[in-house]
């Protein structure tokens, strides 16, 4: 337990001298610790008894590499607030900002749900997004069509094979 004034990272009071709600998710932001600055998601939880909160400070670039790259790591995933900042990446240097600046018309895809195919760097990529209502989160994660195409090709020849070897032992059968 600290006084209010006791904390080094005073980003969160902002938060809870505003909330309405008895608790709130901050964007991820650059929090100072004793020592330097880390990349925190901050939850304050208001309690009911007046000038005491809990604020838990989770690590940013943890959440994103032991829980989201450990969904799909063969593509990149960014996760924007609603306000279209970048949240969670594996690029510390793309946390906090437009979340257009990375993947091209991200920013009309913030609150929504869907897909599109667009050109990119390296080639075409997918692009599929869905929104968690709850948290007020875009989840954007990108594809390559290469390896999509490939993948789809890959099924296609082991079908097209089995129905050939099926046709073959069914005459032999005959």
């Amino acid at each position: 337990q600290f006084t209010k004034d006791g904390f080094y990272d005073k980003g969160w009071y902002e938060t809870l001298a505003g909330m309405k709600l008895t608790a709130e998710f901050m964007d991820t932001r650059a929090a100072k610790q004793y020592s330097g600055e880390k990349d925190l998601l901050t939850i304050v939880y208001r309690t009911n008894k007046e000038n005491n909160a809990f604020i838990v400070n989770l690590n940013a670039s943890m959440i994103y590499h032991e829980i989201l790259n450990k969904l799909n790591r063969n593509d990149d995933m960014y996760v924007v607030s609603s306000a279209g900042s970048v949240l969670f990446h594996s690029a510390a240097g793309s946390l906090h900002q437009p979340g257009g600046r990375f993947v091209p018309g991200s920013a009309e895809i913030v609150g929504t749900t869907g897909s599109y195919k667009t050109e990119m760097d390296d080639g075409d990529k997918l692009i599929s997004h869905s929104v968690s209502r709850l948290l007020g989160w875009t989840f954007i994660n990108v594809s390559d069509m290469k390896a999509l195409s490939k993948s789809t090709s890959s099924i296609r020849q082991t079908i097209f094979l089995t129905a050939l070897l099926l046709i073959l032992i069914t005459l032999t059968l005959v």
